[in-house]
C-alpha cells in the first residue's frame, strides 16, 4: 500500500488533502463511505430538527433552547426569562411534546420506507412455521 501510495506522489497522482496521521498515514485523510452516509444523514436530521424548534411558539422555544441547548438549569432559565420554575417546566413539557409530534409528522413516511412489509418474505415465513407445525403434529 506504501509503495502504491510512493508511486502514485512520484507521477503527481496523489494530492494530500492536509489530515495526515501523526505516523505519516496519508489513508487517514479519506473517509470510509459509511462515515460520509452518516454525515449526510446527520446535516439532513439537523435541517428537520432545527426547522422543528424554529416552529415551536416563542415561550416554548426560549426555555426548549435555554435548558436543552445552553443547558441552563430551571432556576436561571426562570430568573432570565423573569418567569417562575413552574412555568419553565411547563413549557419544556410542552415543548418537547410538540417536538416530538413535528418530528413523529415529518418522519412518518421515512418509517414506513425503513419497515416496508415483505410479502414474499413474510409468505415462505408463515409456510415453513405451518409445515413444521404439521410436521410436529405428526409425530
Amino acid at each position: 500500500m506504501h509503495e502504491a501510495l510512493a508511486r502514485a506522489r512520484r507521477r503527481g497522482l496523489f494530492q494530500r488533502l492536509g489530515d495526515e496521521g501523526a505516523d505519516g498515514d496519508d489513508m487517514r485523510a479519506f473517509r470510509s463511505a459509511a462515515d460520509v452516509e452518516k454525515q449526510v444523514a446527520d446535516h439532513e436530521l439537523g435541517h428537520v430538527l432545527e426547522a422543528a424548534i424554529a416552529a415551536l411558539p416563542d415561550p416554548f422555544r426560549a426555555v426548549f433552547v435555554l435548558r436543552e441547548v445552553e443547558e441552563m438549569s430551571t432556576a436561571e432559565t426562570a430568573a432570565v426569562l423573569d418567569v417562575r420554575e413552574e412555568t419553565v417546566k411547563t413549557r419544556l413539557h410542552r415543548a418537547r411534546a410538540l417536538l416530538r409530534r413535528a418530528l413523529y409528522g415529518a418522519t412518518r413516511g421515512a418509517v414506513n420506507e425503513v419497515f416496508q412489509f415483505g410479502a414474499v418474505r413474510c409468505d415462505r415465513v408463515v409456510a415453513a412455521v405451518l409445515e413444521r407445525i404439521g410436521l410436529l403434529e405428526m409425530q
